[in-house]
């Protein structure tokens, strides 16, 4: 009697398909991944500007006004309860690398007459901000962050006050780049 043995395995076809719909899988798990990542970076980045209005109003309602710069929130004493930590101040907003806590802090004011944007940069780049300050109202205060989601197009601002000219009060907003 005669038996033949009978090889047992895949064929070459059956492999293929098998490591095509690996394939597949792998990239529809990057291709989510990366959405996941985005969405992740862009809320840590509105985490940090909202942070950023949140101690400024802290800040504006024990002295006053709102401060000229992010460095005098994080340049006060850690118990005070608008003391800023963790947060990056950039005078240009731009796809940020990790971590991602960077902020674009921009001050907005009011001067008599019609006053260009140019001259509110010029008054706050001269005098660290002193004439700036002195010549003018602060009306409003703008926490811009980056949005991951949508690309490097888009930018997105959190705001506070007046940010705008309205009601004859012409208004202008800089980035505070201290």
């Amino acid at each position: 009697m005669v038996t033949k043995n009978k090889v047992k395995g895949f064929t070459i076809v059956e492999l293929l398909i098998v490591i095509v719909i690996i394939g597949i899988l792998a990239a529809i798990t990057v291709v989510s991944f990366s959405g996941i990542t985005a969405k992740a970076n862009t809320a840590s980045e509105q985490s940090a500007a909202n942070a950023v209005i949140s101690k400024a109003l802290v800040y504006k309602a024990s002295v006053g006004q709102y401060p000229i710069k992010i460095g005098t929130l994080t340049g006060l004493a850690t118990t005070d309860p608008a003391y800023l930590s963790g947060v990056t101040n950039s005078t240009s907003l731009t796809a940020p690398a990790s971590p991602y806590n960077t902020v674009q802090y921009l001050i907005c004011a009011s001067k008599t007459g019609n006053v260009a944007a140019s001259t509110y940069a010029t008054d706050i780049s001269s005098d660290s901000g002193v004439s700036f300050v002195s010549t003018t109202t602060v009306t409003g205060i703008i926490a811009k962050y980056w949005d991951f989601t949508t690309g490097a197009a888009n930018q997105t601002s959190i705001y506070d006050g007046q940010i705008a000219t309205a009601n004859g009060v012409n208004v202008g907003c800089v980035a505070s780049a201290y």
